[in-house]
């Protein structure tokens, strides 16, 4: 949850538009508002539900769904596919899972840390690391950028795909 990656999401999302998105892993919604500028029907997804309320009451979604992302069945007409922080979060084979159900969809977008942090266990651990190798060896273009987040300065991946060759 930062500006700058709100900044960066915003122009990479300029011009584009989606009839149905989902955002994996949407907490408390904080990227609801920016979403919602693209999509005409907006779907939060996460496991956690006094947060997954709050995006409800506030993050302008059209639904929500209690829901692990890992376990979470993609609809079919789902155009884009967001995902901010949230495959650290997940074990290796289970990241790469997703990011195999998430090719269904005509974009995805997904942030995670450029380095791995095991003192940002503040909510949940991260599990895993991503490098923008294997982020680029599924087809996602990358770049690395400062977040500023908790008042430190970390490097964070933006990474995004673009497919005319939908699943």
């Amino acid at each position: 949850m930062n500006p700058n990656t709100k900044l960066l999401a915003s122009k990479i999302l300029k011009g584009r538009y989606f009839s149905k998105c989902v955002d994996l892993g949407c907490g408390e919604g904080y990227y609801g508002d920016l979403l919602k500028n693209h999509c005409s029907y907006l779907i939060g997804v996460d496991h956690n539900y006094p947060r997954l309320g709050v995006a409800k009451e506030f993050g302008g979604y059209d639904e929500v769904v209690l829901s692990e992302v890992q376990n979470y069945s993609i609809p079919y007409d789902v155009d884009a596919i967001f995902m901010f922080d949230v495959i650290e979060h997940l074990p290796k084979t289970d990241g790469f899972d997703l990011l195999l159900n998430t090719r269904r969809a005509k974009f995805t977008l997904l942030t995670t840390p450029a380095v791995f942090h095991t003192f940002l266990g503040i909510r949940n651990r991260h599990q895993s690391f991503w490098t923008e190798k294997e982020l680029q060896e599924n087809s996602f273009q990358t770049l690395v950028y400062n977040s500023g987040i908790f008042g430190f300065f970390l490097n964070e991946i933006i990474a995004w795909r673009e497919s005319s060759d939908v699943l």
